[in-house]
């Protein structure tokens, strides 16, 4: 239908979505009665809490089909995963709020893709655990697939890490046994997670950190789910985060989780994935480079805790711990100081405790004393036995005897000499937490406006680069060097989350188009040491990109320095971290440089970027 007018025109389209009862439609229609634009109507309505504004945003646009989906309506987007986008939702008759996760349209005809929905389901469905993503119900209707599971409220690590920073490194060590206490779950029953990150461990606001997205889980006992041959062929995981094996296509085991969850952990600590670079050499550096030392990075994290998290990302799996159980006894220390440890569910019954601590290992004279000590409780036993006429002492509820006198004890025996008294364990000392230096600039987005400006590239008589437009992020310009070059500068939402962005439209031939996206000025210390991480996706015909700084002021062309290139992502979010000195200036400014073939649609998108001093 076509995008709507007036406000008849909205309830109309209102009424068709079946957002919302009918009788609810006619009370509104009433109080519209004079023609009224459409968006007025709009925020109205979602002023008075009848619909959302993701709702009114999509009724506006002329789009009303799939705002409900069986007994679920769509409340706003959450965020886009592989496969699907999840959405929030809300059951219409019991009022409960649901994370909905619906297969992308054009993915369900492609060869083994639904089958790995459903594959999700099964695996989601096997498993109840407080620490995993609980899955409600698998539907298919008006055409389309999608999983209902639990909604939580709350922040994945990642969202977390671009926030607040990398954080104190026992509390990355209790979200992380969380983790591994779910993992722990799933492992038991035969699964194995497959794409563990920061972005698929999700911290609601009680505290408890939750593994989501099974969409790559794999059941090492259960014949329906084998992956097809097809997909088996391919790579499955994220660069940032996979293990050596699971980069190889080769066989995974609960270890390759653990891998993976230590070089999170690492990323939790640092702020930082273990390694740089393109996906390639990501890749090859998991393989092929030694595990990552967190005190480099970050000198406060105990060496102890170091030596986990290279345990964890041990290149070969023998070498790593053999389970998640023996991960959470290897974090306990720091897990538990910050009362992060977690909890484990006795799927049996109601009831839940904490895991046991592993028994210390006595040395050898230990031994001796406790055998010494349980020889002399049996002597001790069987006098008395001989004293009430061999028959056994029987624990009763009587009233205690009148106290009497203490008789005279004979002297205890001084101690053995060579003796050791057991080891008194204190509970580490957690320091309060580093306060860190704010980022030198932080892309904010939360509040941007959707916009696009279409700009061509530079003549004899447009020098200079355009001015921003008014919506877009300060600090924000777009320009092409090369004539006659048109792109579109442009802020649009992407999985329900804001995205910044340059489009190449047209050129003078093929191959030459080009179009900059500029961050200027931004003050730092002359020569200062810098890192820029970089949140960022390709689509259609693009080709590379450089990122270069320059600056600010003066004859920025004479300063400018290439930091680094961003390959081709195939459509998916990828996170890049450049780290360089600063210019001898005391602002800089940070450049795209966007190349690509005509013609094509061909886009780069920016959804977070960060510029601080680097430690």
């Amino acid at each position: 239908m076509s995008v709507p007018s007036t406000a008849t025109e909205f309830l109309d389209l209102l009424r068709k979505s079946g957002l919302v009862p009918g009788s609810t439609v006619d009370q509104c229609s009433g109080q519209f009665e004079a023609p009224v634009p459409a968006h007025a109507c709009a925020d109205e309505l979602v002023k008075s809490d009848v619909i959302t504004p993701f709702q009114a945003r999509s009724l506006l646009a002329g789009k009303f089909r799939g705002l409900v989906l069986g007994q679920y309506r769509i409340l706003r987007p959450l965020g886009r995963g592989g496969m699907g986008v999840v959405y929030l939702a809300e059951h219409r008759e019991l009022d409960r709020r649901v994370a909905i996760k619906v297969l992308v349209g054009q993915h369900a005809s492609e060869a083994g893709v639904l089958e790995r929905f459903l594959r999700e389901a099964r695996s989601a469905a096997a498993l109840d655990h407080p620490n995993i993503v609980r899955l409600y119900d698998v539907c298919h209707t008006q055409g389309a697939h999608f999983l209902v599971m639990e909604y939580v409220d709350g922040n994945d690590l990642q969202a977390l890490l671009e926030t607040t920073g990398r954080l104190h490194y026992a509390q990355a060590a209790g979200y992380i046994s969380q983790a591994a206490a779910g993992l722990r779950h799933a492992h038991g029953r035969g699964f194995v997670h497959r794409d563990i990150k920061p972005a698929n461990l999700i911290l609601a606001k009680n505290g408890t950190l939750k593994v989501l997205d099974m969409g790559l889980a794999r059941s090492l006992v259960n014949p329906r789910d084998e992956l097809t041959g097809q997909l088996d062929d391919t790579i499955t995981g994220t660069a940032d985060f996979i293990s050596p094996e699971q980069a190889l296509a080769g066989p995974v085991d609960a270890r390759s989780d653990i891998y993976s969850l230590g070089a999170t952990l690492y990323a939790l600590v640092t702020g930082q994935p273990p390694y740089s670079g393109n996906t390639t050499q990501k890749l090859t550096q998991h393989q092929l480079a030694p595990p990552p030392d967190a005190r480099k990075a970050r000198p406060e994290v105990p060496a102890e805790l170091g030596a986990v998290i290279a345990r964890m990302m041990a290149k070969n799996p023998a070498d790593r711990y053999a389970s998640t159980e023996d991960v959470i006894e290897a974090l306990a220390p720091w897990a538990e100081a910050t009362g992060t440890a977690p909890v484990i569910a006795e799927l049996a019954g109601t009831s839940s405790r904490r895991l046991p601590k592993p028994k210390p290992r006595a040395n050898r004279n230990r031994r001796f004393v406790i055998a010494g000590t349980v020889a002399l409780a049996c002597g001790a036993g069987l006098a008395l036995a001989l004293l009430t006429g061999g028959k056994p002492a029987v624990a009763r509820n009587d009233p205690p005897p009148a106290q009497q006198p203490p008789a005279q004890q004979p002297k205890a025996e001084p101690p053995v000499a060579d003796t050791p008294k057991p080891p008194v364990v204190e509970p580490p000392v957690v320091p309060p937490p580093v306060a860190e230096k704010p980022p030198l600039y932080r892309l904010d987005l939360s509040s941007a406006k959707v916009f696009a400006q279409v700009n061509t590239g530079r003549t004899a008589n447009i020098p200079d680069p355009p001015l921003p437009h008014a919506d877009a992020p300060k600090g924000w310009f777009t320009h092409s060097w090369v004539p006659a070059c048109t792109h579109e500068f442009f802020v649009q939402e992407r999985g329900g989350q804001s995205a910044l962005g340059i489009r190449l439209v047209e050129g003078p031939e093929v191959g030459r188009a080009e179009a900059m996206l500029f961050l200027r000025p931004v003050k730092v210390e002359p020569n200062a040491k810098l890192a820029l991480r970089v949140e960022y996706m390709t689509a259609g015909g693009y080709v590379s990109a450089d990122v270069r700084v320059a600056p600010a002021t003066g004859e920025a062309r004479k300063g400018l320095k290439v930091l680094g290139r961003l390959p081709n992502t195939g459509d998916r979010w990828e996170t890049t971290t450049f780290k360089f000195v600063a210019p001898a200036a005391d602002a800089v400014q940070i450049e795209f440089h966007h190349h690509g073939p005509l013609g094509e649609g061909n886009e780069l998108m920016l959804r977070a970027f960060e510029l601080r001093e680097d430690e």
